[in-house]
């Protein structure tokens, strides 16, 4: 256990996230709370098409559960007879209830909304089929423990499949305050919350208990007019720095220093040049009044993608293969060349054989 020690530290001031969920659920149906929530989301979409697994109880966490139910696929939605609608706040899970009965008043799908909190995760052990999880893992303290519990809830052959952000998004709006900050104050302090790796989320998974475990990870671009309009962005979807130690005073010198650093080594052309020898990043929407200006910011962000699925259902079926005695290959293999009528030579111009 010594990986999950690693994370076990409280980094995040949860009370402080529950007012940025607050706050960003005023501006649900905005293009920027849109696009950075529904992009992960249809690729958690995408996934569940493949699984072919019974999902009737099926828990959803995030913001825009509507959107999920009207993406999904109607083989798999077919299957849900019970959704769970799992959010932070209770601003965000009304607004999310009020859009799904009037949308889903018609159908034999029950719909039961639920304030959650993942680190006191209280569903009851086996009830569970699936649990979806868009865009609210990063914000963890505790992985060991808050998969392990996510782990219990699941009935046998249970899956959990989640989005949350990579290591190295927003990579250049660090290195554009650390700069500023040197220069300006001295030293330095945490502006982007610390996000771990995707070795990491696998090995943390594994250690929970989940088996098959996969990981996955996507990377896009949003092109901004100014680090401020980025910042706002944050503000709106509700990422904001939560960390408990970070400087709690940023002098006015310290934000325009940093936006200038900003926009003169993350901008629009440099990042285009940048991209012609390098690997290329996939941009999915623009929040710049000009469009491909090149003094335009550009941000790059991380989507990591796990799955992991509880141990399988015992069936008569597996008793049966689990108490066979297994295979003497060696003895299959004397069995086979005695069998086996092999004959060893070359083919001549008639099509004849030529034994050696």
């Amino acid at each position: 256990m010594k990986l999950s020690k690693q994370f076990s530290n409280l980094i995040f001031d949860r009370s402080k996230l529950m007012i940025n969920k607050e706050y960003a659920a005023l501006y649900k149906k905005s293009n920027a709370h849109r696009s950075y929530f529904d992009l992960p989301l249809l690729s958690i979409i995408n996934k569940l098409t493949a699984i072919k697994r019974n999902l009737s109880s099926l828990v959803f966490i995030g913001p825009n559960p509507d959107f999920f139910l009207k993406k999904l696929d109607p083989l798999v939605f077919k299957e849900i007879k019970e959704l769970y609608v799992c959010d932070h706040t209770k601003i965000s899970l009304d607004q999310s209830m009020k859009e799904l009965n009037e949308e889903y008043k018609d159908s034999s799908l029950k719909i039961i909304p639920r304030l959650v909190d993942e680190e006191n995760w209280d569903f009851e052990e086996k009830t569970l089929d699936g649990i979806v999880s868009n865009m609210q893992m990063h914000w963890v303290n505790y992985f060991d423990s808050t998969f392990h519990k996510l782990h219990q809830s699941l009935k046998p052959d249970g899956l959990l499949i989640f989005s949350m952000m990579g290591a190295n998004t927003l990579n250049e709006l660090k290195l554009s305050f650390v700069m500023a900050e040197q220069e300006r104050e001295g030293g330095t302090s945490p502006v982007i919350a610390p996000m771990i790796s995707l070795q990491n989320i696998g090995d943390l998974l594994d250690v929970a208990g989940y088996r098959i475990v996969t990981t996955d990870m996507i990377r896009f671009a949003y092109e901004f007019n100014s680090m401020f309009t980025l910042m706002q962005f944050l503000q709106l979807v509700g990422e904001t720095n939560i960390l408990h130690e970070k400087r709690q005073y940023k002098s006015k010198d310290t934000f325009i220093a940093a936006a200038a650093i900003y926009q003169s080594l993350f901008n629009k052309q440099i990042h285009d040049m940048k991209n012609e020898i390098s690997e290329k990043l996939i941009e999915v929407d623009v929040f710049a009044e000009e469009k491909g200006k090149v003094t335009n910011i550009v941000a790059s962000f991380e989507v990591m993608y796990g799955i992991g699925w509880k141990e399988p259902r015992k069936s008569a079926e597996t008793e049966l293969i689990s108490k066979r005695k297994p295979i003497d290959l060696k003895k299959m293999a004397e069995e086979l060349k005695k069998m086996a009528d092999t004959r060893y030579g070359s083919i001549d111009s008639s099509g004849n054989l030529i034994e050696k």
